[in-house]
């Protein structure tokens, strides 16, 4: 008897090890199915080569431009023109950090569609699209004049291909906070009781909504007051494009750390 109890015993923590130490394998990563270890290297890596990429960009933007978030996009790194050495770091940054997000979102798919599932899918559908729409920034650069098609510049196209991903990273965390809003509180959500209580998902979502409607806020002031580009201080629209930015990349990266590696077996 107490052989057979020390075996199943030893049997469990050889399985849990096991799934705890499974080899990566490439589909299980690109298609979010990490175990919490592979999650925490992944993430680790990616963000760690982004910003080493967006980084040695900026070190090779001309000293001579005077580079600053106050008056310079993110996508100013990108300009071949004015960054000749450093363009192409920032160009495989965006991609890096595009792709990287796409097995996240297919990872934090998996237990947000658990709260509501056509919504769960439609915000991440969105995020997605918007992911996709940072990698084609990549290849699209924000340089005025350059000619892309006969009546378009590549700084057209930079700023509506831009445009759109920002709007569709907007839908996709405004869907999902109020899916995560509405798990919190199970008398809001037909009685479901909260599928992820240790989870710190709102604080995501506060950010997102300070410094969207910061973004928002600020820029329609800067139209009305007819500020000149890129608009004085807190109306700076490079300073908010940066912040919106890097609030996205902290909401997919933490919404993936702060969820639960095993999802619950008790809903549909």
């Amino acid at each position: 008897m107490v052989e057979r109890i020390y075996e199943s015993s030893l049997e469990k923590r050889i399985f849990y090890s096991y799934q705890m130490d499974t080899p990566t394998n490439f589909l299980n990563i690109i298609s979010g199915k990490f175990t919490r270890r592979q999650l925490l290297h992944y993430m680790g890596l990616c963000a760690g080569l982004f910003f080493a990429l967006l980084f040695i960009s900026w070190q090779f933007y001309p000293k001579s431009l005077n580079y600053s978030i106050l008056t310079h996009t993110i996508s100013y790194l990108g300009d071949y023109t004015q960054n000749p050495k450093g363009w192409l770091y920032f160009t495989f940054s965006f991609i890096v950090i595009g792709l990287s997000f796409i097995p996240l979102i297919f990872y934090i798919h998996s237990r947000v569609v658990l709260i509501e599932r056509w919504w769960g899918r439609l915000g991440s559908l969105f995020l997605i699209e918007g992911s996709i729409g940072i990698i084609i920034i990549a290849f699209f650069p924000d340089v005025h004049g350059a000619d892309f098609f006969q009546d378009m510049t590549l700084g057209k196209a930079h700023v509506l291909i831009s445009t759109v991903t920002f709007l569709l990273f907007s839908a996709g965390f405004t869907i999902y906070g109020i899916l995560f809003l509405v798990n919190a509180y199970p008398n809001i959500h037909r009685g479901k009781p909260d599928l992820y209580p240790n989870a710190h998902t709102r604080y995501v979502f506060i950010s997102f909504a300070v410094f969207g409607m910061g973004t928002l806020i600020t820029q329609i002031i800067s139209n009305i007051r007819d500020y000149p580009w890129p608009g004085p201080g807190i109306y700076s629209f490079p300073l908010w494009e940066w912040l919106l930015s890097f609030n996205f990349f902290i909401s997919i990266y933490w919404l993936a750390f702060t969820l639960p590696n095993k999802i619950p077996s008790n809903q549909a």
